[in-house]
Order: C-alpha cells, then sequence, then structure tokens
C-alpha cells in the first residue's frame, strides 16, 4: 500500500509539467482580418527594409501611433535594423511564420525574413484599438534561435 501511495506521488510530480496549463501553447493566432489589416502594414514596411531605407520604413509603420512621438526609441529601431542589413545584406523574401494573441485585441506576429546570407526574425506586438484598427505598438528583431523558436 505504502509502494503505491509513493508510486503514485511520484508519477504527479513527474507529470505536472504535462499537466501545468501551458498559456503560450493555448494563445489562439490573429484573426484572418487582423491578419490582413497588419499585413497591409507589413508588407509597406517590408518593402522599405527591402529597398534598405530603414528610417523610413519605421516613420511609416508608426505613423499615427504613439511611436510616432517617441523618436528616440523608433531611432534606435532603425539603427538596428541598418546594422542587420550590412550584416545579413538584403532582405529578399519574407512571411508570417506564427502569431499568438495574448486577448483579442493585443498579439505577436512573428515574421521570418530571408536576407541574403541568413533568416532574421522580426517580431511584431499588434494592437487592436477600440475602433477596431490594428496599429503596431514594438518592433523586436534578432538572429538567435528564440527569435524564431520561442
Amino acid at each position: 500500500m505504502r509502494l503505491t501511495i509513493i508510486a503514485a506521488a511520484l508519477s504527479l510530480v513527474a507529470a505536472s509539467p504535462t499537466l501545468a496549463s501551458n498559456p503560450e501553447a493555448e494563445r489562439p493566432p490573429i484573426s484572418a482580418e487582423g491578419r490582413a489589416e497588419v499585413g497591409r502594414l507589413t508588407e509597406a514596411f517590408f518593402r522599405s527594409v527591402q529597398a534598405g531605407d530603414a528610417t523610413k520604413a519605421y516613420a511609416d509603420l508608426f505613423r499615427g501611433t504613439l511611436l510616432e512621438s517617441k523618436t528616440v526609441e523608433v531611432a534606435q529601431l532603425a539603427t538596428q535594423t541598418n546594422f542587420i542589413l550590412q550584416t545579413y545584406g538584403a532582405a529578399t523574401s519574407w512571411e508570417l511564420a506564427s502569431s499568438e494573441c495574448m486577448t483579442d485585441y493585443i498579439c505577436k506576429l512573428v515574421y521570418v525574413v530571408r536576407m541574403e546570407k541568413g533568416p532574421v526574425a522580426f517580431w511584431l506586438y499588434a494592437y487592436r484599438q477600440p475602433t477596431g484598427a490594428w496599429q503596431p505598438t514594438y518592433v523586436l528583431m534578432g538572429d538567435s534561435p528564440q527569435f524564431f523558436f520561442d
């Protein structure tokens, strides 16, 4: 009997990571409508990045948002993107690799950008305003594995 209780307790402890809820695994993707609206913004953004104009890319992406007034942060993003362009070469293509939404109004979209010398991931955080329009709230980019698989 005692051995059965110990075995049952051990099996519960061993199974606890699988029993625990993984909120990230349960987050739904952005809606088709949201994906289309954000896609219009990101298409223009990545076209400017492809043309080598990171400053224009961010100015256009953040136009009309709170980030438009955060000039230091936007300039830092442009500098980081220019560094990526210098390191990896021109962007040749991009695709939405994944999306997950914390709620129906805040989502993270991961774009994989194929560059001449290797891939780079861009994480775009988007917010659906009370009016229903989606807007970007932040961009993060990188080339390490966690940017692609986290």
